[in-house]
């Protein structure tokens, strides 16, 4: 009889953990995957509070500052009030309190702005940027009309790769091989 409380309980300590909402980095074009040196990389900032209304909330986003180089941002001032939305504070290394609220709560999916570096001569094999809590407050999304309970956020992650320089010069001769013997073959 005891096998079936402890059987619950083990179930229920492994369900995934249900998180309020998410923010999420998503590549401006195409493929940032793979990157060289003097490439300008853009990443969306996307939020997804689906069937959880907010008010809003703040962010930071973590990146490597050895490795990229600080650009600019843009923040879409339609999303949330003037007030309580705030273009983020510039640091190395760290963009911290980015805000978008509003009295009357926030969409529920959103491109809440975006980022762009440049690649530095200094990156090594790959950079990770990371999106984080932002501020100092103990609250950081405020559930809506309810705004008294905070949720829990999913702060996502992306990892960009650097081309390796002696690997694309070895493509650069192997190509410019292979292009000599077809043109000796029509020849």
């Amino acid at each position: 009889m005891r096998a079936l409380p402890l059987a619950l309980l083990l179930m229920a300590s492994l369900a995934p953990v249900a998180w309020g909402g998410s923010l999420s980095l998503v590549p401006a074009s195409p493929s940032h995957d793979t990157v060289a040196t003097g490439d300008v990389v853009t990443f969306e900032i996307h939020m997804d509070f689906t069937n959880e209304p907010t008010y809003g909330g703040n962010f930071g986003l973590l990146y490597d500052a050895t490795s990229l180089g600080f650009v600019s941002f843009y923040r879409d001032e339609s999303i949330g009030d003037p007030a309580f939305s705030a273009d983020p504070d510039i640091y190395e290394g760290f963009l911290d309190n980015w805000a978008a609220a509003s009295l009357d709560g926030i969409p529920e999916i959103a491109v809440l702005g975006s980022v762009t570096f440049v690649v530095l001569p200094t990156m090594q094999a790959s950079t990770t940027l990371s999106l984080t809590r932002g501020g100092s407050l103990d609250c950081q999304w405020l559930v809506f009309p309810d705004a008294t309970s905070c949720y829990d956020v999913d702060y996502g992650s992306i990892t960009i790769h650097r081309v390796p320089l002696p690997a694309a010069g070895g493509l650069l001769i192997c190509a410019l091989v292979s292009l000599g013997a077809c043109r000796r073959r029509t020849a």
